[in-house]
């Protein structure tokens, strides 16, 4: 007995309603979230923006004590790329 299998598809005019639908849905969703979603993406820009400023000033300053010149060592090289 062989099996016969049917294939049940959307014609294309049907694929391309639910896909402008469905686009339609993301952009209103995005811009309901928009007041929310805009102060969270500026403040991730800025936290990747200062991250490698932030940590050579705190190499800087850790390595000036003998005490804190472990966690300097921790932080990688220094600017020019070479280890201290």
């Amino acid at each position: 007995m062989e099996q016969m299998e049917e294939r049940v598809g959307f014609s294309g005019a049907t694929r391309v309603l639910v896909t402008l639908a469905s686009f339609i849905v993301v952009v209103a969703g995005l811009r309901a979230a928009s007041s929310v979603l805009v102060p969270l993406l500026l403040a991730a820009f800025i936290a990747v923006i200062c991250t490698v400023p932030l940590t050579m000033l705190l190499r800087i300053a850790l390595e000036g004590s003998d005490d804190t010149r472990w966690i300097a060592t921790m932080l990688g090289p220094g600017p020019s790329g070479k280890p201290r």
